[in-house]
């Protein structure tokens, strides 16, 4: 059992220790929606059905499908950690190469998440394609925006519901509008950072 202060500890972990994978993720995908007005529009049914005026909650989360499918897609595209790094506890024979134990072997989201073998149209925003057939039918380790395996983010059922339910209640309020001729271009640090930023004008709906 923990203790009280292990419990807040563990709290804040989950509060602070995701804030800027989650700032990043809900960046692009802010952005990715001024480029589709179509995505936007589905989106927009969605919480006028699922919502109706109501602030989004935990219990609407399962109904939002679609509004959990963008922010699938914008995380596929502009993974929030781009690249991890893994270290074999013993040798291993992958085809004619062999990765000896303790060597650093790096994974990349960003070349995953756009393989045309599982991804048609890799490089498309094309939020309907996750269905849950799709879903099933991705091999492991295919897509893990928040890492694979028992290091795994512990966190990633709550930023999933985080990112959301603050996207819903954003849109439900709030017109987001891109602001300058120029495409965002990823920015590759620790995480993938939106360069130099999304230029964007915020412009209330109407009652």
């Amino acid at each position: 059992m923990m203790s009280n202060e292990q419990l807040r500890d563990e709290v804040m972990t989950l509060f602070l220790a995701g804030h800027e994978t989650t700032a990043n993720t809900l960046s692009w995908t802010f952005y990715l929606l001024t480029q589709h007005p179509e995505a936007e529009s589905k989106l927009m049914r969605e919480l006028e059905q699922v919502l109706n005026g109501q602030a989004p909650s935990f219990r609407h989360f399962p109904q939002l499908v679609y509004t959990q499918s963008i922010v699938k897609e914008a995380m596929r595209l502009y993974p929030p950690v781009w690249l991890i790094s893994r270290e074999p506890l013993e040798d291993v024979q992958l085809e004619q190469y062999v990765l000896p134990a303790g060597c650093e072997i790096a994974l990349s989201q960003w070349v995953m998440h756009r393989h045309p073998d599982y991804f048609p149209e890799p490089r498309s925003f094309i939020p309907d394609r996750w269905t849950p057939e799709f879903e099933e039918a991705l091999p492991a380790y295919v897509y893990f925006p928040f890492g694979a395996g028992p290091r795994m983010c512990i966190g990633n059922n709550f930023a999933m519901l985080e990112a959301t339910l603050l996207l819903a209640g954003v849109l439900q309020q709030y017109r987001i509008v891109y602001d300058s001729a120029k495409p965002v271009a990823p920015e590759p640090s620790i995480t993938l950072r939106p360069k130099p930023g999304v230029p964007v004008r915020v412009v209330r709906r109407r009652e």
